[in-house]
Order: structure tokens, then C-alpha cells, then sequence
């Protein structure tokens, strides 16, 4: 794909090289119980479209023509360059699911609310919510853990 080609620190880069680590398919096995009626879409590209959805403030509508014709957005998504995008209730439909999840046992904190904390991009700035935790934190203990931070929130 072009992941190359995105500039390097932006919200789409990352996306395009961590969207596996940070949706990976067990988080999701709960929104689909059944064998049968499973999605076409895969998890991580619609987490990634629901990701950027969020961060530009776009109606359904406009995120699924971004999908279609931005190729910022294909190559944050996996997307092939000629591949069609998916009908914009694709995202209603996956919010509902997500908002219907079950706490899954691997989860063994509560959020407690949220700390906002602007991300600076090239792009421009983010307010990124950080969920208060009931117990621990979502801050590195090192510098080492920062990686494994990001991938976790």
C-alpha cells in the first residue's frame, strides 16, 4: 500500500502501522457471537474509519466518501487504492454493537471518567480523552512501557 507515503508523526501513519496492535480481532469477538451474520468489513478497518470518523467531526455519510476518496484515509484503513467503500449505516450499525458489548473478562477495570490531553500533530492539535481508571493508570511506569501505552488505549 502507500503507508509510505504519509506523513511521518500524523494520525493516519499511525493508524496504518498500528491499527492490528490497537484493534486487534479479539476485542471484538463479543459484538458477533454467532458463526453466522458476521461482518464483511474487518474489525480493524472499521475501528481505524470510526477513529478518523471521530477525529474530523464527519457524518456518517462524509466518513464513508473519505473511505471512497481520500487515500489518506485507504492507506490509515488497509484499503486497496480501487477498493469501494461501504454504505454509511456500516458505522451506526458497528456503534450500536460496540455500544451493546459486554465487558469481556480480560477487562478488569472500570472507567472513571476521562482526562483530556492535546496531541500535537502535523495536522494540527488532538484532544485525546484518556479514561480515568478506578485502579492503576494508563501512564507508563518507564519509558520503555510508552509503546505498549499506546497500543493499550
Amino acid at each position: 500500500m502507500a503507508g509510505h507515503l504519509l506523513p511521518e508523526g500524523s494520525v493516519y501513519s499511525f493508524l496504518a502501522e498500528h491499527r492490528y496492535e490497537l484493534f486487534p480481532p479479539e476485542l471484538f469477538t463479543d459484538l458477533f457471537p454467532s458463526t453466522r451474520g458476521r461482518p464483511s468489513l474487518a474489525p480493524e478497518v472499521v475501528a481505524s474509519v470510526l477513529v478518523l470518523h471521530a477525529l474530523h467531526g464527519l457524518s456518517d455519510r462524509a466518513a464513508a466518501e473519505a473511505v471512497t476518496f481520500d487515500l489518506r484515509w485507504k492507506a490509515a484503513c488497509g484499503l486497496p487504492v480501487d477498493g469501494a467503500a461501504f454504505h454509511p449505516t456500516v458505522l451506526a450499525y458497528w456503534r450500536k454493537r460496540l455500544a451493546a458489548s459486554e465487558r469481556s473478562e480480560e477487562r478488569s477495570n472500570s472507567r472513571n471518567g476521562y482526562r483530556h490531553r492535546d496531541f500535537d500533530t502535523r495536522a494540527g492539535t488532538l484532544d485525546v480523552a484518556i479514561p480515568k481508571l478506578r485502579y492503576g493508570s494508563y501512564f507508563p511506569d518507564s519509558e520503555n512501557d510508552g509503546c505498549e501505552l499506546v497500543v493499550r488505549v
